[in-house]
């Protein structure tokens, strides 16, 4: 049996709700990551997790783009 690799990314302009929608919607946890030795202005990571598996992530959308949030 082969396993197939899967990541779900949402692109959202308000990540903070987002976290807090899906937290409570299916339990999942959000750990922000960020690359070491990455630039200091590049925004952490949020990883979406079941228990502490990962399995996607939350992208900031910027306000400008004219895109509702989607994965």
């Amino acid at each position: 049996m082969t396993a197939k690799f899967v990541w779900y990314d949402l692109n959202t302009k308000d990540i903070e709700k987002a976290k807090e929608f899906y937290t409570k919607l299916f339990g999942w946890n959000v750990i922000s990551w960020k690359p070491e030795g990455a630039p200091a202005d590049m925004p952490e990571y949020q990883m979406l997790c079941i228990g502490e598996q990962a399995f996607g992530g939350m992208n900031a959308l910027p306000q400008e783009v004219p895109a509702p949030a989607h994965w």
